[in-house]
């Protein structure tokens, strides 16, 4: 099953301009779901599900998504952040036991506001027996 119309439905028309761009993988770094136009690579959802593994090697090493380096903000084991100042776009995820829900925003200002809708998406899909 591809979650690609679960992503587009659920993480970006809903957000209203929000988030951009969703992707969702498993925690093994196998993508499950990305939206049209964000080109992330096998290896870097491989890379970012390591990242998610360890957690402090984010702020030093950043987050790279559809050729784009995130200057990683935040790491811990329930969620990330990053910022790239020359594209003025950044990305927020929330880490589950098998999943991890990823967004990409434009303003950076509205960063906590990412954040805050992604966890909502993933409490429901835990909610709901869909994910752990």
């Amino acid at each position: 099953m591809s979650w690609t119309p679960f992503v587009d439905s659920q993480f970006v028309a809903p957000s209203n301009g929000l988030i951009q761009k969703g992707l969702i993988m498993g925690r093994d770094g196998t993508v499950w779901g990305v939206s049209d136009g964000w080109a992330v690579t096998a290896q870097e959802a491989k890379n970012l599900a390591g990242q998610v593994a360890n957690p402090s090697s984010v702020p030093a090493s950043g987050i790279t998504l559809g050729g784009v380096k995130y200057m990683g903000l935040v790491a811990d084991e329930e969620n990330f952040q990053g910022f790239s100042s020359s594209k003025k776009q950044g990305v927020s995820g929330v880490v589950l036991k098998s999943a991890v829900i990823i967004g990409l925003f434009g303003e950076p200002h509205k960063n906590p506001n990412a954040y805050s809708f992604l966890k909502g998406v993933a409490d429901s899909l835990v909610n709901a027996g869909t994910l752990q």
